[in-house]
């Protein structure tokens, strides 16, 4: 039987409380001095735009990062816990991603034992769920398929107008 609080509504508050927790627990480390290797980001997104990839070669790493913090910085600020929240909300929300991944299996696996759900969907429910979502956000971000794959047949990423 399925319990309440195994409902979305449930598992979604449940994941929500997992990435606050994650953010409170790790807010607090914020305050110290950087790291070098946060100095190295820092200081290669300190200045224009165009300083971003040349400093990011320097450090022998690609810019596709340092560009996003760059735009981060321009929103947010250059302090150290301003500087430092892009990597808080994305740990958190990596966190809150697994356990709802999580719960959704855990819901949906019994769901098959019992009869409830066919057992191929029991154990693929969560990922034809986060798979539908990543290609809907993928669309609406309007992101188009790669060159090198422009010749399979299948779903278009690219927006139609």
């Amino acid at each position: 039987m399925i319990r309440p609080s195994t409902s979305i509504f449930g598992i979604g508050t449940a994941s929500l409380a997992v990435f606050c927790t994650a953010i409170i627990l790790r807010v607090p480390s914020c305050y110290e001095s950087f790291w070098i290797d946060e100095l190295h980001s820092a200081w290669v997104v300190w200045d224009s735009l165009g300083d971003v990839t040349p400093r990011a070669k320097l450090g022998h790493q690609s810019p596709f990062y340092f560009v996003g913090l760059w735009f981060w910085k321009q929103i947010v600020g250059g302090g150290e816990v301003a500087l430092r929240l892009s990597s808080i909300l994305a740990v958190a929300l990596s966190i809150g991603l697994v356990f709802l991944w999580q719960s959704m299996y855990a819901t949906a696996f019994p769901m098959g034992k019992a009869g409830l759900l066919d057992p191929f969907w029991a154990a693929w429910v969560q990922n034809v769920c986060f798979g539908v979502a990543g290609l809907v956000v993928m669309y609406l971000l309007g992101f188009q398929r790669p060159r090198f794959l422009r010749w399979a047949s299948g779903i278009s990423f690219s927006k139609r107008h």
